[in-house]
């Protein structure tokens, strides 16, 4: 199966990855061109609270991730600012009733 992946043309030899077309037939020839087939697109594998962002080789077509903290949800921001208020109220508690 034929795959359009298009880039930010950032360098000759790593360039991150922007669309990914799984049917490019549909496409116009002028945006084809500006892009690069391939037959299948690596499944990132990230670590724990971490995000995959592709990158491409234009010259070999090798693809990979590099992954990088995602951002926190609301949720997690919240629970986070907790923890630290918890810690700081044990640590003041603590220095005052030694």
């Amino acid at each position: 199966m034929a795959i359009l992946i298009t880039h930010d043309g950032s360098s000759a030899t790593k360039a991150r990855v922007e669309v990914i077309h799984y049917q490019p037939q549909y496409l116009p020839p002028e945006v084809i061109e500006k892009g690069i087939i391939v037959d299948e697109v690596p499944d990132p594998n990230p670590p724990a609270n971490k995000v995959g962002i592709l990158f491409i080789n234009p010259q070999t077509q090798e693809m990979w991730y590099e992954y990088v903290d995602r951002p926190l949800t609301p949720e997690e921001r919240i629970a986070q600012l907790e923890e630290q208020l918890r810690i700081t109220q044990e640590a003041v508690d603590a220095l005052l009733l030694g």
